[in-house]
């Protein structure tokens, strides 16, 4: 290439091997990085496209539903929190009226909850004092695949070859 001030790339890692997809996710970061070369990529390997990118739109049948640095769509400061509790659903009672959880949902085998990083002892606390046993306590960081499902109602894919959803970083 010629020095272009723009790459776009479809599904770069698409059909590659582990060390393939690392190699190109390389090369996208040192084109951005050390030569100031904007990348677009479009695809549907969300994890992918949070690995390498540092800004992303979601178009879902051609309207633009959101867009912007992935740190701030993703809301880094609010962590879904996995507990197994020897009580999921009184667990589930009592974080649902604690004021700094925004969610909780009863899964199998174990309870959902969603708040800030740093309300994650106070969480714990509030069930231990009501006598619940928390076995374990898992932070799980919100993925660009879970702001995509939950902007999109959780819906599948492409409809068509040219008009489902992609995102496009």
């Amino acid at each position: 290439l010629s020095g272009p001030e723009i790459i776009i790339l479809d599904e770069p890692t698409n059909g590659l091997d582990p060390s393939g997809m690392v190699e190109i996710r390389r090369l996208i970061n040192r084109l951005a990085r050390d030569h100031g070369i904007t990348v677009f990529i479009s695809s549907h390997m969300l994890h992918e496209v949070e690995a390498v990118c540092t800004k992303v739109a979601v178009i879902n049948n051609g309207v633009l539903l959101a867009q912007g640095e992935v740190d701030d769509l993703l809301k880094k400061e609010t962590l879904r929190l996995e507990l197994r509790v020897s009580d999921k659903d009184k667990a589930a009672g009592i974080l649902s009226k604690l004021d700094f959880v925004t969610s909780v949902t009863v899964e199998d085998g174990h309870v959902e909850a969603v708040a800030r990083r740093e309300d994650s002892a106070r969480l714990n606390k509030a069930l231990v004092d009501a006598g619940i046993a928390v076995f374990s306590l898992i932070p799980r960081e919100t993925t660009l695949e879970d702001f995509f499902m939950e902007l999109t109602g959780g819906t599948s894919g492409d409809r068509s070859a040219a008009g489902g959803r992609r995102i496009h970083a």
